[in-house]
């Protein structure tokens, strides 16, 4: 199953990178041809888009390997950089800068430190998911801390305002984008983790079945082809042996033996379930406690080629959609969504790309968790909707601020929120579809 799972993860991530190899390739042609019917606009979108690409995914592929960790740090540091961005695009006095410390120093690692725990350690230890601290430690306590520490500073001017602008950066560029690696970490039913890579689950559970067949083997060999005679009296059984057995003797023929004598008991142990008595051969009883205490005694997640596809997929639905609404409302530019806001999006653009992308999702099915065809197309639609509410929104905070761009990462294309706009929005609808889908009975 390791081979299966990994060999999937590789045509994943190889087809990946050929398409956007070949996309390379068409831009580089498609930039020297002559074709007064081509709109050089629409190649030098295309072309930064592309470069975009290359950008987002070469980093997050070099995460993958490296293990969860590396891809929870990924985001955290790209949370960090997205929220840096918008503070810089939004006016603050330097009253906020002591909560912005705070919010930096803080409330960013602690989002993203929940985030990448291990569920199974965290639940051993405190008794409770993590999720149920991360999903409410910003929108509920950081919330209320903010303008408590705003207040603090004796600067009563435009609080309202100065509050409300921080705490959308905070839900949009952390809370939001935070729940992006969280599906590395996400709690799911055991038939669905049993063949994730690096859990020792399927394994153990392998490995157990064959002792067990053995000991079973073991058990009938043994087994004595004579039928013995039984012999009741008085309330007891007395089994008489054959005879020709080795060591009878007539004082043994009639020792009593009494009713159904317990047999010897060969115990196997499953991860995850209490100790007993029993151990495998060469394996006592204490060390199985203790490999079974390891097993929760590191904070950090195993890693699960599984979940890393999934997070894959995720980003590749995300960015499919946005090229998809945008070639969309090319070809009609009638019934523009918001044309003060963003003039390049149209609603057939819209629902047409978002119809594309859920067949494409369909067709990424059998690189997904999900065990019905449909479920991947439904959440690859209901993703590109919220990505194209996160793109426009985030337009219109840049149309308010008088801006172009947020950054200056991707030449054409701004910086690290202008890229990531959709993703931010898209990821706790896709997360919680994602949890319902698998954890439906």
């Amino acid at each position: 199953m390791f081979a299966v799972e990994i060999n999937k993860t590789i045509e994943l991530l190889a087809g990946t990178f050929l398409v956007l190899i070949l996309a390379t390739i068409g831009v580089f042609v498609l930039r020297r041809m002559k074709d007064p019917n081509l709109d050089p606009a629409v190649i030098e979108t295309f072309r930064s888009r592309v470069r975009a690409w290359w950008l987002l995914f070469c980093p997050l592929v070099g995460a993958f390997f490296l293990g969860p960790t590396a891809t929870v740090s990924l985001f955290a540091m790209i949370s960090l950089l997205a929220f840096r961005e918008y503070i810089t695009v939004v006016p603050t006095r330097l009253a906020d800068h002591r909560s912005l410390f705070w919010v930096y120093l803080f409330c960013i690692p602690a989002q993203f430190l929940l985030v990448g725990l291990d569920p199974h350690w965290f639940r051993a230890r405190f008794g409770i998911s993590p999720y149920l601290v991360f999903s409410i430690l910003i929108p509920a306590y950081v919330f209320l801390l903010v303008p408590a520490w705003i207040a603090a500073s004796n600067d009563p001017k435009r609080f309202l305002e100065r509050i409300a602008k921080i705490q959308v950066g905070l839900l949009i560029c952390v809370y939001c984008l935070g729940f992006v690696p969280a599906l590395l970490t996400m709690e799911v039913p055991a038939r669905q983790t049993e063949e994730a890579v690096g859990s020792p689950v399927l394994p153990q559970l392998l490995d157990s079945a064959v002792e067990a067949a053995n000991y079973a083997a073991i058990a009938i060999e043994t087994v004595p082809a004579v039928v013995l005679p039984e012999t009741c009296q008085a309330g007891k059984t007395t089994k008489n042996l054959p005879e020709s057995s080795p060591g009878s003797s007539e004082s043994m023929r009639d020792d009593p033996v009494p009713d159904d004598p317990a047999p010897e008991r060969h115990t196997v142990h499953y991860p995850g379930t209490p100790a007993s008595s029993g151990a495998p051969p060469g394996q006592t009883g204490e060390n199985v406690a203790n490999e079974r205490r390891d097993m929760v005694e590191k904070p950090l997640p195993k890693p699960s080629w599984r979940k890393l596809r999934l997070l894959f997929f995720f980003v590749l639905i995300v960015q499919i959609s946005d090229l998809l609404q945008y070639a969309w409302s090319q070809s009609s530019r009638k019934h523009v969504v918001a044309p003060t806001i963003n003039s390049t999006r149209t609603w057939s653009g819209v629902f047409g790309g978002a119809a594309t992308t859920a067949l494409i999702g369909i067709a990424l099915w059998y690189f997904t968790p999900f065990t019905r065809w449909w479920e991947p197309g439904v959440v690859a639609f209901a993703v590109s909707l919220m990505g194209f509410a996160g793109g426009i929104t985030m337009s219109a905070i840049k149309r308010d601020r008088g801006v172009e761009d947020y950054g200056t990462l991707v030449e054409g294309h701004g910086g690290i929120l202008d890229r990531l706009d959709s993703l931010c929005f898209a990821a706790p609808l896709f997360y919680h579809l994602t949890w319902l889908f698998l954890n439906k009975t």
